[in-house]
């Protein structure tokens, strides 16, 4: 399964989920006392195609759309 999309940050992240079937959230790692490790890895993993998300009409619409929208920004500050 290849991601079509990764989200960036940017404003507009919401929107990879409408057209992705898998979402791969970068992030970086933190040691013992907190400090970020350089450079980032794949925290989360996201098949939309198992969530019955991938390739719908109104997608948006979804509860379940809104509910990974909630979860992907509760993750989004620890990255």
């Amino acid at each position: 399964m290849t991601p079509c999309c990764t989200i960036s940050g940017g404003a507009s992240w919401p929107q990879a989920i409408t057209v992705a079937d898998t979402l791969w959230l970068l992030g970086r790692d933190r040691d013992a006392q907190g400090e970020i490790i350089p450079g980032a890895r794949v925290q989360a993993s996201y098949n939309l195609i198992e969530r019955g998300l991938a390739f719908r009409e109104g997608i948006t619409q979804l509860p379940e759309y809104l509910k990974l929208r909630r979860e992907i920004r509760e993750i989004f500050p620890r990255l």
